[in-house]
């Protein structure tokens, strides 16, 4: 028997692709749910950093910005039709 989230050689196409579909699912969610996250995180600790005026507390907000950004564009990679074929193609 195939580990859980594996399709077994001998198992149809269409519920490997149904399978697959779920997982990809899965995965957008928890990376849009860790975006979100990150994105209220910058949010307090930009907020702090104004209040008490530390520069070291507005560059590490500054991070929770750029690693929020990054995983919304790995969601909207997973939610495009790339991101389903499993490949990134890029425009001549």
């Amino acid at each position: 028997m195939p580990a859980p989230g594996l399709c077994a050689a001998d198992q149809k196409h269409d519920l490997c692709e149904v399978e697959l579909r779920v997982m990809k699912i899965s995965l957008r969610q928890a990376v849009l749910t860790v975006a979100v996250l990150n994105l209220g995180y910058f949010g307090i600790e930009f907020a702090v950093a104004t209040a008490i005026g530390s520069v070291s507390l507005f560059a590490d907000s500054v991070d929770f910005l750029e690693d929020a950004s990054v995983n919304l564009l790995i969601t909207l990679t997973i939610k495009t039709e790339a991101g389903k074929s499993g490949q990134v193609r890029f425009k001549k």
